[in-house]
């Protein structure tokens, strides 16, 4: 989401938590603990490669 302006981010969030809300499984990779906070329920972190 880092290209978009902030109402881009905010339809972007809003369609992610609305298919999150229908069951469905998104793989998201972010650095943004905020982004992580809001969307996801599990989340791995991976370090050279390999998850942690």
């Amino acid at each position: 989401m880092n290209a978009l302006d902030k109402s881009g981010v905010a339809e972007i969030r809003e369609l992610l938590l609305r298919l999150k809300g229908e069951g469905k499984t998104i793989l998201i990779v972010s650095r943004n603990p905020e982004d992580i906070r809001m969307l996801c329920d599990t989340v791995h972190e991976m370090d050279g490669g390999k998850l942690c």
